[in-house]
């Protein structure tokens, strides 16, 4: 089984204040880079045939982790400054904007967990069905 990463908190839980000993945009840049890096990694794993037992517990991690970005979408979306409080026609409109792209990013991201869900499901059910021809 993975290990948690350190100071991570267990999904479901209820984050502690923790004093961030490095400056928020560039532990936000790392994770992102982790992010990349970790997708990278799975896709190289993932061509090997005898990965093929893993598929529905990576579909599941893979659902966690667009669970993961919609929240942090939101949390960027409502740290955005509201295009209502920009001073000029031009700056609102580029806000609408950026506030529009967050909200089709958050749609995406729950359609592609529930796409990841699925092929999660339907991974299984195979996995099942091989095992079961294998015995027989």
């Amino acid at each position: 089984m993975a290990r948690a990463r350190e100071g991570r908190q267990p999904s479901g839980t209820m984050p502690h204040t923790v004093a961030h000993r490095r400056p928020a945009d560039n532990e936000l840049y790392d994770f992102g880079c982790n992010l990349v890096d970790a997708a990278s990694e799975i896709c190289r794993a993932a061509a090997d045939p005898d990965a093929a037992p893993a598929v529905p517990a990576l579909l599941g991690c893979i659902e966690a982790a667009l669970y993961e970005l919609s929240c942090a979408s939101a949390a960027l979306q409502a740290n955005a400054e509201p295009p209502e409080i920009r001073p000029d026609a031009r700056s609102r409109a580029v806000a609408a904007r950026l506030e529009r792209g967050y909200t089709n990013l958050s749609v995406a991201l729950e359609d592609a967990r529930a796409a990841a869900r699925a092929a999660r499901s339907l991974a299984a059910r195979n996995r099942s069905v091989d095992r079961m021809r294998s015995r027989q």
